[in-house]
Formats: structure tokens, sequence, C-alpha cells
């Protein structure tokens, strides 16, 4: 279950899409073109992800859809697949029945970066090469709420200066706290500092071990980040600039974090909202938020 899955698997695309027994030209279009890259930029994407990047980039709510995918995004998935562009894998999560796939870039997908994107080297280190089965399905929910911030700042005119993923986070913060994404808006003020902590529920809350792994131990260490000046150093920016956004799974999950939080002494630095909210509003000027220390819900912007 944690074993790596090959980036470059030994897997003919024909058994994957018998269908297609011809050679298939890809990219044909600069949205084939564009696709391709996005596999390298978010690493892993699925069929659902593909459609809100690039087909209702304008739409909120696609990402929370359990409806069937656009008939055109799935062919142009499997015209890209065909052509070892990139490779299918399933995604091994229960969805009603329906067994869904991500999509990784393939080696044909990494020529065509090489020769026509400008890349000269595919950056394919071992933090972003592989990723285990047993962190494949956060990876894809990262990237359903990096996506929406991108779109939210683009639908809404502001800048989406940076955004850092978590295999190069992980590069950095050794033995450090190690958010699941970081990044730099600006929207109607001052530059925004954010990190994002996607929350699947799967951590204890709070352990009666003393020395146990769970959302109190991250908070004291976030805590520490931030008192010793570690931020500020890091990532040149103002103290006290930076705050945590976690998405979480439901209300009941979301008030225990947020409780656990206040009690470490975690205040309104740290925002609090459920995976629907943020999936199904608009995330950066809705008002979904919950804050440590108050009441009230807020808009991040």
């Amino acid at each position: 279950m944690n074993e790596a899955i090959p980036h470059l698997p030994q897997t003919d695309a024909a058994d994957v899409f018998p269908q297609f027994l011809t050679p298939v030209r890809f990219p044909r279009t600069p949205r084939d073109a564009q696709m391709i890259r996005a596999l390298y930029d978010y690493r892993v994407l699925t069929a659902r992800q593909f459609e809100q990047l690039f087909w209702y980039p304008d739409s909120i709510g696609v990402l929370a859809k359990d409806t069937n995918v656009n008939t055109r995004c799935l062919l142009r998935l499997r015209l890209m697949t065909k052509a070892e562009c990139s490779y299918r894998a399933s995604l091994h999560t229960q969805t009603q029945g329906n067994l869904p796939f991500v999509y990784f870039l393939w080696k044909n997908g990494e020529r065509y970066l090489v020769e026509h994107d400008g890349i000269e080297k595919i950056d394919w280190n071992k933090w972003r090469k592989d990723i285990s089965e047993f962190s494949l399905w956060h990876s894809t929910q990262v990237n359903d709420v990096r996506i929406a911030i991108e779109l939210s700042a683009r639908r809404n005119g502001f800048t989406l200066e940076t955004w850092v993923d978590e295999p190069t986070i992980k590069r950095t913060h050794v033995r450090m706290v190690c958010p699941d994404g970081y990044y730099v808006l600006v929207a109607r003020g001052p530059r925004l500092f954010r990190f994002t902590e996607i929350d699947r529920a799967t951590e204890t809350g709070l352990y009666k071990n003393p020395n146990g792994r769970d959302w109190a131990d991250k908070i004291d260490k976030y805590q520490s980040f931030f008192r010793q000046g570690q931020f500020q150093k890091m990532y040149d920016a103002p103290n006290g600039s930076c705050c945590v956004f976690t998405v979480t799974t439901s209300e009941r999950r979301l008030a225990n974090l947020k409780k656990i939080t206040e009690q470490r002494g975690g205040k309104n630095r740290y925002w609090f909202t459920t995976m629907n909210l943020a999936l199904t509003n608009d995330i950066t000027t809705a008002p979904i938020w919950q804050k440590a220390g108050s009441d009230g819900l807020f808009s991040q912007t």
C-alpha cells in the first residue's frame, strides 16, 4: 500500500484504451498543450480537475460535482494517454461504485515539454516523481483546493504570486512543520501569505499520550515555527503576516480542530472551513472561514 507508484510504468497505452489502435498525434490544440503542462505543474490530476481547469474555469462548484465528466474532456484525456503523454492509474477509494482515475505525466509528455514548452530539464526528483498510494487521495484533495484558489484569484482579478507544493516544501522544511501548500495572494490590499492544510480526519485531534503525533502537536510546531521567526527568514516576509488555512471534512471535525487550536494558544492566524464549503463557494471571497479565537464567518480577502 505504501509502495511508490512508478513514474514510467511498463504499460502499453493500447492495453488501457484498446479502441485506439493507431498512433495518435498529440497535442493537437493549444488546450492539449496546456493539459500536458498541467500534469507537470500539479503532479497528479483527476478528470474532474481537468474539466474544471480547461472546460469550466469560470464556474464555481465543478470540483464538488458527482455527475459524469464532460465527454470532450474525457476524449482529450484518452488521446493524451494513447499518445503516451500521460499515464492513467486507478484511485482506490469508495465513490458510489465508480472507480475514479488519476493522470500522471508520461514519457512523451516530458519530451514535449522539453522540446516545446521552454523547460530545459524535467524536475522529477524523488519528492515529485513518486507518490505512494497512501498519499494519492490526499494529493488530489490538495489540488482541489489549489485549483479553487487559483481560479478564484483569476475570476476576481487578484494576483496569485506563487504556489509552493508539498514536495517542494518538504525539501526546505526539514525537521519543521510541513504544510500541504504555500501561496502568496495579492487581492485588495497588502500581500497575503498563506499556508494550507488539508485535513482528512485521519489524524487524532488530541492524544492522551503526550508524545503522540496529533493535531495539537502540529499546532505546537506551527507556534514554534512562527515564534522563532523561521517563517520570516525562509519566506522573506513580515513577521506575523502568515495565516494557516485548514480545509477539513465536516463541521464537527472543524469545531474540534478549532477548539484544540485555541487550547494550544492559537488565535486568529488559524482559519478553518470544510471541503464542501471550499469547493461550492468562491474560496477567496465568500465568508466561509472560521477563525480560532473568534466567532462568526470570514472571507480571506
